[in-house]
């Protein structure tokens, strides 16, 4: 019953087009924590010769130490005349403000970065082991590079933050990327009853890592993938045959497509047309899952576990 109560509820939330949570102050409210990357990613686009002039293996993802990000970032600044792009990956790119739209707080914990300070002007490269370089050249896959201790100070600081925190865990699997024993975090977080919600859209991941996934898989409540992601992970050629594989393991099954958005939840099964709203079904499942998925409330609160 809790499943049909759950696409209920999306349904009308979908229809909504002006739809806001309400929250009573009797209610204790829920909780989702975000764990996502630790790190600031400097995305630089480059040449191959570059990548392996700095010493590094083109198309691996390598840690390496925190003074070589600094001097392969300045190395890049002196022989290129390409501004770097500054960003921070979010778990299905989520923001504050469409969190406060469904009545969603969120708690962030650790340095917060402004667009303005996205840059090498900024104090960004003053917490190297927070950055994270991102090569870019034609033809190869992406070559990326990090400090370790940035993350092992993230992971360990996110494990703190989980044992007052028991409830819904949205992770991104990005995370694979560093080599953080993620397998570990989430094989913990699952016995203290969390819900998990994996955010695995991005195809590279669910190609370079299919084997750690799938020996994750037995934790995920949440699966949320793209039509890309799902034929990688699954190997096999069309999407309903991943998503019928897949559903026999994972309760419930998101699927973004340029046009439609596929939820998949316990055999039973909605579409949706998503032209242009993709990001707002991710928001309306979220609430619809938490919602449904607990036995109190509508008021939710967000910790983002980042850094």
């Amino acid at each position: 019953m809790r499943y049909h109560r759950f696409f209920l509820l999306f349904f009308i939330i979908f229809n909504s087009s002006s739809f806001h949570a309400i929250s009573f102050p009797w209610e204790e409210p829920k909780s989702l924590a975000i764990l996502g990357s630790p790190f600031l990613d400097v995305i630089l686009d480059t040449s191959k010769e570059f990548i392996e002039s700095c010493g590094l293996k083109v198309g691996e993802s390598q840690p390496i130490a925190s003074h070589e990000i600094k001097r392969i970032f300045l190395l890049y600044k002196e022989s290129s005349s390409i501004n770097c792009i500054f960003t921070r990956k979010e778990p299905l790119s989520l923001t504050e403000e469409q969190l406060a739209n469904l009545g969603i707080s969120s708690l962030r914990n650790g340095q917060q970065y402004g667009y303005l300070e996205y840059t090498e002007y900024g104090p960004a490269f003053n917490e190297l082991d927070q950055i994270r370089l991102r090569l870019r050249c034609p033809g190869q896959r992406e070559t990326i590079c990090y400090s370790i201790k940035g993350v092992q100070e993230s992971m360990q600081r996110s494990m703190e933050l989980l044992l007052g925190n028991t409830g819904y865990l949205l992770v991104d699997g990005e995370l694979f990327l560093c080599d953080c024993a993620i397998e570990n975090f989430l094989n913990k977080a699952k016995k203290m009853g969390n819900k998990i919600l994996l955010d695995l859209i991005n195809s590279a991941v669910a190609l370079q890592f299919r084997e750690r996934i799938w020996s994750c898989l037995s934790y995920i409540d949440v699966l949320f993938l793209s039509e890309n992601s799902i034929q990688e992970l699954t190997g096999l050629p069309y999407v309903l045959q991943g998503k019928q594989f897949l559903s026999r393991i994972v309760p419930s099954i998101f699927i973004q497509s340029p046009s439609q958005v596929h939820v998949a939840q316990h055999g039973e099964e909605i579409v949706y047309n998503t032209p242009n709203n993709s990001q707002e079904i991710v928001l309306n499942f979220l609430f619809s899952y938490i919602n449904t998925h607990a036995d109190i409330g509508v008021n939710s609160s967000i910790c983002l576990i980042e850094s």
